[in-house]
């Protein structure tokens, strides 16, 4: 028998993408579920973590919108910065 240490795993930043890989670009990005994350964090001690939200993020005006009402510490842009810069 082998003796196991205890570990606590410690990470600041996690980005969550609101769309699951079967939707593949199919239907919107769920902000519901990146805004339960934040909140999850949060609510249990965790608000040192930053937390990056991404998805269907293709104007200004949208990315300011999510980061409001999602509360996330930032976004992260993809394919929405690539067909309009």
């Amino acid at each position: 028998m082998t003796d196991r240490k205890k570990f606590r795993l410690t990470f600041f930043l996690v980005t969550v993408h609101g769309r699951t890989v079967r939707q593949r670009y199919e239907g919107e990005s769920d902000w519901d579920f990146i805004k339960n994350v934040k909140q999850y964090l949060t609510a249990r001690g965790q608000s040192h973590v930053t937390v990056i939200g991404s998805g269907d993020l293709f104007t200004p005006e949208k990315c300011a919108q999510r980061l409001t009402e999602s509360g996330v510490n930032g976004l992260a842009l993809a394919r929405g910065v690539i067909g309009n810069p």
